[in-house]
């Protein structure tokens, strides 16, 4: 089943009517109208002009709608009972998308495998100076709820589910490229485009191989705002990725890449993974033991000969200096950290504090601490934009498919690795928030371990804890007798009242 719709922006309405009712192919049996009250043919004419009439002018006005309804033909029943099925077809079509204004319509029978009616519509509402406009998703909802309307009630039509399937993956094809394949029998050049980009698609091995083909082939990848397009160099027409209908085909040659590219990268962590807790052991150890600072110089130098070997032979025959670099700059945070001052917020500064400061910026012109806490403050702001950022970013499992083609197309034409750098840092976050709260949980534990050795030894409290519970029943005492003292004064001066 078919439904077509076709707009004028001239008032051709007996020129359309003579085409419908045109001997041959016109089947005078079966006619449709609605909201007529005479059915000739000068009288609808007329009622169509008169109604077109009361539209204001304007550029690129519709005046009418010529729509087709097209089933195919089946061979279970008999003609006759078909046109009466489409009949219906059409006066359930009719009330839902035009239920006020003026139809016409009639049925042609030349074609062999089909039969099809033609409707004249108005472009506004009976007696209204307004023009009648469906939205394109109301006009879709209506082609679908007839399609299911003539399945479920009409099965022995034999007629395919087209309008209301599935089109995720389908490629649109508009009117004037529908005409011009029936006319010319030979594909357009949409679709020539088209099995050129699918052969590129199959080809390509990796992202190198990927644009290598597509420059043989005259062919430039673009992107505009969310969408993704390919250029054909040759006549500078854009088509996008959607209209296309490749996006399954560039997702899956996204995956194979992605692929390709995420192997190595599998490698780096495992190598980190074994280095460092050779690092981290004796940072633990300081962290445990803060008897002594020598400690810590001790545990420092404990690295392997073959650590040490590797790092040479990086440093003299690759020239990779980045261990080297690395520890340096750890060293610089550290020194700055140590001579850094503790800078107190305006709001917790106390009234001396604010003095004191004030007297340094006057007479001694020294604005230290106020550009520290501006840099600050900066930082923070920034800080919180990278968190907002990272918070927002999908990983992969979570993105649709269009988000995922979005942003591999930043990433391969604009080389933007934004959304995979927040990504990672994402990941990372989680894991440092997995291992403090495992360290606090540890330290409860402790801590509740230390509780219970000393409750099941039945060891008497300390003194300090004694000396608080007999000051805290003082002031209880006290607060007490004051009390009674004060209630005893209330009842005197009531006494003395009553006398008087």
């Amino acid at each position: 089943m078919i439904i077509k719709s076709m707009s004028r922006k001239e008032p051709s309405f007996t020129e359309l009517y003579d085409y419908i009712t045109r001997e041959g192919d016109f089947d005078p049996n079966f006619t449709y109208t609605q909201n007529f009250i005479l059915r000739d043919r000068e009288n609808i004419l007329n009622e169509f002009e008169n109604n077109s009439k009361l539209l204001p002018k304007r550029a690129n006005g519709n005046y009418l709608y010529h729509e087709i309804i097209s089933i195919t033909r089946a061979k279970g029943i008999s003609e006759k009972k078909q046109k009466a099925i489409l009949q219906d077809i059409v006066c359930q079509y009719s009330k839902g998308r035009a239920k006020d204004c003026l139809v016409f319509g009639g049925l042609h029978d030349e074609k062999d495998d089909n039969l099809h009616f033609h409707l004249i519509i108005s472009a506004n509402k009976q007696g209204d100076s307004k023009r009648f406009r469906l939205k394109k998703s109301e006009f879709d909802k209506i082609k679908k709820q007839v399609e299911i309307y003539t399945l479920e009630r009409y099965p022995e039509l034999e007629q395919k589910k087209l309008i209301s399937k599935d089109k995720t993956s389908l490629a649109k094809t508009s009117n004037k490229e529908q005409e011009l394949k029936r006319r010319t029998k030979k594909p357009s050049q949409k679709d020539i485009f088209k099995s050129k980009l699918t052969g590129i698609f199959d080809k390509s091995l990796d992202k190198q191989d990927f644009f290598d083909n597509l420059q043989r082939a005259q062919i430039e990848i673009y992107t505009r705002g969310k969408t993704i397009g390919f250029v054909d160099l040759e006549n500078n027409r854009k088509h996008r990725l959607k209209t296309l209908g490749l996006e399954s085909e560039f997702k899956a040659i996204n995956n194979t890449i992605s692929a390709q590219h995420k192997e190595p990268e599998k490698v780096q962590p495992e190598k980190q993974t074994k280095a460092k807790p050779k690092k981290e052991t004796p940072k633990k150890k300081t962290a445990t033991n803060k008897s002594t600072a020598n400690d810590t110089t001790k545990v420092k130098p404990k690295t392997s000969k073959k650590g040490k070997l590797n790092v040479t032979a990086k440093e003299w025959v690759k020239g990779d200096f980045s261990e080297r670099e690395t520890r340096i700059k750890k060293e610089k945070i550290k020194d700055i950290r140590k001579k850094r001052k503790k800078i107190i917020p305006e709001g917790e500064m106390t009234v001396e504090e604010l003095r004191k400061e004030k007297f340094k910026q006057w007479i001694e012109g020294d604005f230290s601490d106020l550009e520290a806490r501006e840099r600050m403050k900066k930082w923070q702001e920034k800080h919180d934009k990278e968190q907002v950022e990272i918070d927002a970013t999908k990983t992969r499992e979570e993105q649709t498919t269009f988000e995922n083609v979005t942003e591999t197309a930043k990433e391969w034409v604009m080389g933007d690795f934004t959304n995979r750098e927040n990504r990672t840092k994402k990941e990372q976050q989680a894991k440092d928030k997995k291992k403090w709260q495992s360290e606090q949980q540890i330290e409860r534990e402790e801590k509740r371990n230390k509780i219970k050795q000393t409750l099941d030894n039945g060891k008497p409290e300390s003194k300090e804890k004694a000396t608080d519970k007999d000051e805290q029943q003082k002031r209880r005492d006290a607060i007490n007798k004051m009390r009674s003292r004060v209630n005893k004064s209330k009842e005197k001066d009531k006494g003395k009242g009553k006398s008087k």
